[in-house]
């Protein structure tokens, strides 16, 4: 496709949103440009309402020339932000204070309860933690996993995978947090008081694109379910991001709702994303669930079905979840439909939307995407 027709078909989809915010498109877009440079403008640049009669190319010129450097926001703001909107802060911990997540009958690669993540294999030692929260509060859950995926000793301080989310049930902010790399796991700073760089950047934590599997909020597989320890509450109405990196995603995830889709959804929430199609709860995990698609790294190979355990591929469960994985892809299926997850088109707009990464190519099948 040629470029011009790929950024104007791109642009168009953040139209919406920008126009809801009520700033001009061109300035908003020639901003982001800029953003996508390293570079965040500070001051509102001299542009015009959008007007079709006038060349976009000229808007885009002046309001690029009006760009001002900044730093970009670094962990300890966004972790302010986080814990304002969510309601309770990420404390420090230590990852061998977590639940260590079974691996039976691992045989190389394989396990009985594989972890849903392309980069990540049936290795003993990775463990899972819900913080207490004091007070306790029902409405806010912060868990972190931390996974052995190239770390083979099970018993030794050294994770290569280390990721919190940071939610609040009631208001739908949700926060991301990740260490990618070998690394001893007995002393994580809080996000807020990271003086080391532990955690990745905010920007880098956001090219990760966590909501393209976490299109729901905190997800439930064999995987993790086995041990215990998620928290209960799992029905949410609202959910979106706060952060200047983040707010991308914001207009970007939904919920699969309609008559059609309620063979699952009357149990479940069942999500979508424009972030990355090929994952989330109903274009990927929904149909590896339902047996519909193999589960990787499984013993014996083939298909899991852990939807509904007791039996053994259920034709009405697959069916349900082909539905829902073409009306989550963008495809017409009647009586099924997406709808923005509250909170998102109304969320803090703490800075310039990013530009589209308009001619990305497709990420390798080695890419990590965090599906806790």
């Amino acid at each position: 496709m040629p470029e011009t027709n790929t950024k104007t078909h791109a642009d168009a989809k953040v139209l919406d949103r920008l126009r809801h915010h009520g700033v001009s498109f061109g300035c908003r877009i020639a901003r982001a440009r800029v953003a996508s440079q390293g570079r965040r403008p500070l001051s509102a640049c001299g542009c015009v309402p959008l007007d079709r009669s006038k060349p976009i190319v000229l808007l885009l010129t002046l309001c690029m020339l009006a760009g001002i450097s900044a730093q970009a926001e670094d962990n300890a703001s966004y972790a302010r932000k986080c814990n304002k909107e969510v309601g309770a802060a990420v404390e420090g911990f230590n990852c061998n204070d977590g639940t260590e997540i079974p691996m039976d009958a691992t045989t190389g690669e394989t396990c009985k309860k594989p972890p849903y993540l392309t980069s990540a294999r049936c290795r003993n030692g990775s463990r899972l933690k819900v913080q207490k929260l004091d007070p306790p509060n029902d409405n806010i859950a912060i868990v972190w996993l931390c996974r052995k995926k190239d770390v083979t000793d099970p018993t030794s301080n050294k994770f290569d995978d280390i990721a919190v989310i940071q939610t609040n049930y009631e208001n739908g902010a949700t926060c991301f947090y990740q260490h990618l790399g070998e690394i001893d796991g007995t002393n994580v700073p809080p996000p807020e008081l990271d003086k080391t760089n532990f955690w990745m950047s905010p920007h880098d934590a956001a090219e990760e694109e966590c909501a393209s599997c976490h299109d729901t909020g905190l997800l439930r597989t064999p995987y993790l379910t086995q041990v215990k320890v998620l928290p209960e509450k799992i029905h949410r109405l609202n959910y979106w991001f706060p952060g200047d990196d983040f707010d991308d995603w914001n207009g970007k995830v939904y919920r699969v709702t309609g008559a059609a889709a309620s063979a699952c959804t009357s149990c479940h929430k069942m999500g979508a994303n424009k972030i990355d199609v090929r994952y989330g709860t109903s274009t990927w995990l929904g149909l590896m669930a339902t047996g519909v698609n193999p589960t990787p790294n499984l013993t014996p190979p083939g298909l899991a079905s852990w939807m509904t355990p007791k039996r053994i591929k259920p034709k009405h469960d697959e069916e349900a979840a082909k539905m829902i994985a073409k009306c989550a892809r963008g495809e017409n299926v009647p009586d099924c439909k997406l709808e923005l997850w509250g909170g998102q088109m109304n969320a803090p707009l703490h800075s310039e939307p990013k530009l589209p990464r308009l001619m990305q190519p497709p990420p390798k099948d080695s890419k990590a995407h965090a599906a806790h």
